[in-house]
């Protein structure tokens, strides 16, 4: 496995297309965990959607249930990617202004932004747990299924997220 400077690495910004992007190996299966929880999902949304509209247009009897299934589904994909892109460190970032950093500065800079991270979510997943406590028994229209299915998604990813950001201070 190739690695960058430890200097570029201290940025997510440093990752380039076709680079081996580092994981902690105490995650390593719990990445293999969540990246099989994502493919599970988009496999999921890729059948319902192509059973409902086989059934819709052959059959002429469509299953209107699939949107509330893919919808919930969509915010599951959406949590387990960008906790996976935050724990290899390649969320999307400006280098603009940290380009002419030194190495031991950029190391500082990547630990505060790491730190301001975890904390905004941090908030965000107590924010999501407050409103799941309060409209979590909500229920969808079509199944009765209780709406937390749908909010524990932003929950996990800004979970994910918070602890991703305290991890990546071990780099």
């Amino acid at each position: 496995m190739k690695f960058v400077n430890p200097g570029r690495l201290a940025m997510a910004s440093s990752y380039h297309i076709g680079q081996k992007l580092r994981v902690p190996k105490v995650g390593l299966g719990l990445v293999k965990i969540i990246e099989a929880g994502a493919a599970c999902c988009i496999s999921s949304i890729a059948l319902l959607v192509f059973a409902n509209a086989t059934s819709r247009y052959l059959f002429g009897r469509p299953l209107p249930w699939t949107d509330e299934v893919v919808i919930a589904l969509m915010v599951w994909v959406a949590a387990f990617g960008i906790v996976l892109a935050s724990i290899r460190g390649a969320l999307i970032s400006c280098d603009l202004l940290t380009r002419s950093l030194s190495p031991a500065r950029l190391v500082l800079m990547r630990r505060l932004c790491a730190l301001f991270s975890a904390g905004v979510m941090s908030v965000l997943a107590w924010l999501t747990w407050q409103y799941i406590d309060l409209f979590g028994n909500d229920v969808t229209a079509m199944l009765r299924a209780p709406k937390s299915i749908v909010y524990s998604g932003l929950l996990f990813g800004s979970l994910g997220m918070t602890i991703a950001f305290l991890l990546s201070l071990r780099r």
